[in-house]
C-alpha cells in the first residue's frame, strides 16, 4: 500500500467539484451494469465441474473455478478525524485455470469490490476525506490473467497479470487482506532442477495496486509502471532450515515514484524444530541491504534486520520478535511492493517508514482452541535514528471455519501514539465463503 490519501485543499472551484462528482457519478453507473454480469458469471460457474485434459478441448473446458465471497465491515476510530468511518464492502472473485494440455495452461481472474450501503469512510477514490480512510474502493478489474508452461526441463514459465507472493509478504506480496488484492503483469521462470533448490526470476512491468485502475495519479496510483528485476533463491534440504537468498531491483519508471526505485540485496532462514512429540522452537532471522537504484535522486546504503523465535506447545505457541528498518533522518528502507498490513501493526500506521527508521519489538500468542484460532500481538515502536518513541499497539484476531467452505473472523487493532501519528482504533468483521 502506498502512503494515505491526502484531504483536497480548501477553496477548490466549485466547477471542479461539480465535474468531479459528475465523473464519479458516471464511473458508479458504469459499475453498476457490469456488476450484474459479474454475479449472474459467479452464479454460473459455481458448479462447473473438472475433467482430465486428453485433448486441448479437454483442457480449455475441463478446468478448475476459484469462486469466493468476502464480506467485511470496517470501523476506525482515529483521533485526527472528528467523524469515524464505517466502511461495509463485498469482495466478489472468481477465476478459472484450464488443465495443463502439453505443458501450456491458462488462468484468467476477475475481481469485484462493491460498497455496500453508504460510504462512510474515505476510500482514497470517493472523495470523503473528512473520514478516516479504508483502503477498499468499488473495483471492478481483472485480477489475474496469464499464460504458463511447465517444461520438462523442471522449469515453469508463466506471462502475465499475476499473484507474486515471496516469503512472508515483506518485500513482495499481494496485499490480500485489502478486498482488492494487489498483482503484477510480469515474466517469471521458476526452476527446480536442483534437488531441494527452488530458483526464481521474474520482471515486471506494472504493479497494480489494490487502489484500482481508476484511482488517480499521486500516492494512491492504481497503476505504477516499472522495469523491475527480481531474483529468489530457496534452498530446503538443509533441515530444518530453510535458507533464502534474494535480490530485488525495483526500477520505477514514472518520475513522482523515483524515490522508490530500490536495490535490496538480502538473507533469511527460519526453521522448526522438534523439542519433543508436544514442545518445538520456532526460529527466523533475515537481513537485507538497501540502496538506491536506478533513477533514485537519493544516495544511500541502510539495513533491514529481523528476528524472530519462541516455543510452541500442541495448538499453542508464543513468539518475540525485533525488526528494524534503518533510517538516516532523509531516507528509510522502504518496501512499497510488500503486504504492509502484516507489519509493524495492523492498525496501519508506518505503511511509509519515516525518515529516522522504525524499531519493532513485538510480542506475539496464538493458540487454536475448539477450532477457533486465535492471536494477539503486542508491539512497541521505536525510532531506529534517535531513538524516539514512535507509539505501541495491541493488535488481536480471532477465526472459525465451518461446514467446509465458510469462515468467520473478528479483528481488532488499537494504536497508542507518542510522538508519530495519532491515535486509532480499528475493528472488523468478515464472512468470507471459498469454493
Amino acid at each position: 500500500m502506498g502512503g494515505i490519501h491526502k484531504p483536497a485543499a480548501a477553496g477548490n472551484d466549485g466547477g471542479l467539484r461539480v465535474a468531479a462528482r459528475h465523473r464519479l457519478a458516471q464511473r458508479r453507473a458504469r459499475r453498476g451494469q457490469s456488476s450484474a454480469a459479474f454475479f449472474s458469471l459467479w452464479l454460473l460457474v459455481a458448479a462447473g465441474p473438472a475433467h482430465a485434459a486428453d485433448t486441448l478441448n479437454d483442457a480449455i473446458v475441463g478446468g478448475k473455478f476459484d469462486l469466493s465471497l468476502r464480506y467485511r465491515f470496517e470501523y476506525v476510530d482515529q483521533a485526527s478525524f472528528a467523524k469515524k468511518a464505517h466502511a461495509s464492502t463485498l469482495r466478489s472473485y472468481v477465476g478459472y485455470g484450464t488443465d495443463a494440455w502439453r505443458g501450456f495452461s491458462a488462468n484468467l481472474a476477475l475481481q469485484g469490490v462493491f460498497a455496500i450501503g453508504n460510504e462512510q469512510y474515505n476510500s482514497t477514490v470517493n472523495g470523503k476525506t473528512k473520514y478516516p480512510v479504508v483502503a477498499d474502493p468499488e473495483v471492478l478489474d481483472l485480477d489475474q490473467a496469464y499464460l504458463q508452461y511447465a517444461s520438462p526441463w523442471a522449469t515453469t514459465a508463466r506471462v502475465g497479470r499475476q499473484r507474486i507472493i515471496y516469503d512472508n509478504h515483506r518485500f513482495v506480496g499481494n496485499v490480500g487482506f485489502r478486498q482488492n488484492e494487489q498483482t503484477f503483469d510480469a515474466v517469471r521462470a521458476i526452476n527446480t532442477s536442483l534437488n531441494g533448490v527452488t530458483a526464481e526470476y521474474a520482471f515486471i512491468d506494472n504493479v497494480n495496486r489494490i487502489f484500482g485502475p481508476h484511482a488517480p495519479p499521486g500516492p494512491n496510483d492504481g497503476v505504477l509502471p516499472m522495469s523491475s528485476h527480481l531474483f529468489h533463491v530457496e534452498y530446503k534440504e538443509f533441515k530444518p532450515l530453510t535458507l533464502v537468498g534474494y535480490g530485488y531491483l525495483l526500477d520505477f519508471t514514472r518520475p513522482a515514484n523515483f524515490g522508490l526505485s530500490t536495490a535490496t540485496f538480502g538473507l533469511r532462514l527460519i526453521g522448526e524444530y522438534p523439542v519433543s512429540e508436544m514442545w518445538k522452537a520456532f526460529y527466523m532471522g533475515e537481513y537485507a541491504r538497501q540502496s538506491d537504484y536506478a533513477q533514485n535522486p537519493a544516495s544511500y546504503g541502510l539495513n533491514y534486520y529481523l528476528l524472530e523465535g519462541g516455543p510452541g506447545y500442541g495448538p499453542v505457541s508464543a513468539k518475540v520478535g525485533y525488526e528494524v528498518l534503518e533510517g538516516n533522518g532523509a531516507v528509510a528502507v522502504q518496501t512499497p511492493l510488500a503486504t504492509l498490513h502484516a507489519f509493524q501493526g495492523w492498525a496501519d500506521q508506518f505503511l511509509t517508514t519515516p525518515a529516522n527508521g522504525v524499531r519493532d519489538l513485538y510480542y506475539l500468542a496464538s493458540a487454536t482452541v475448539e477450532g477457533v484460532k486465535m492471536t494477539a500481538v503486542y508491539h512497541d515502536f521505536d525510532a531506529e535514528r534517535g531513538g524516539a518513541n514512535l507509539g505501541r499497539e495491541w493488535d488481536a484476531v480471532a477465526s472459525r471455519s465451518f461446514l467446509d467452505h465458510y469462515t468467520v473472523e473478528l479483528k481488532f487493532a488499537d494504536y497508542l501514539a507518542d510522538i508519530f501519528k495519532t491515535d486509532t482504533k480499528k475493528y472488523w468483521v468478515s464472512l468470507i465463503v471459498n469454493f
